[in-house]
């Protein structure tokens, strides 16, 4: 398919081929016309430009993002980050919550986030990948 500049310049070719008076009212609204339609194919073109120098920009960048988040989220087959969560079973509505270690350091009760309800956490401390007991706690011997 021919570019809006070819055709735009063929019409001229034409119109200056039929040898419109320039001076008539018609020769005037037609060479008028001729430079507006050269002027928006010209605009036309340069825009098309632009947008493909921005589309390749904006690959690369989506490339270089794609790289980024591979690096930072790759898939950690051990899990390390879980080390600090213990799976707590509620005693009222039996869905298992987890608990961050270190968000209850001297606590023996915690809400639970499904019921509202308090949750005993004695039942778990001093157990391996959980809390050290609070000095109050049953279980502290």
């Amino acid at each position: 398919m021919k570019s809006i500049v070819s055709k735009v310049s063929y019409l001229r070719g034409l119109a200056e081929g039929l040898d419109i008076s320039k001076d008539s009212n018609e020769g005037k609204i037609m060479m008028s016309m001729l430079e507006v339609l050269e002027s928006m194919s010209q605009e036309m073109e340069e825009m098309k430009q632009s947008q493909l120098i921005l589309q390749d920009y904006v690959d690369t960048l989506d490339q270089d993002f794609i790289s980024l988040q591979e690096d930072l989220y790759e898939e950690d087959d051990d899990l390390d980050f879980l080390e600090d969560f213990v799976g707590v079973e509620c005693p009222n509505c039996d869905e298992t919550i987890y608990i961050d270690k270190d968000a209850f350091h001297n606590k023996l009760k915690v809400a639970c986030p499904n019921c509202q309800k308090d949750i005993s956490l004695e039942d778990y401390c001093n157990q391996d990948n959980f809390i050290e007991c609070k000095s109050e706690c049953k279980n502290n011997d």
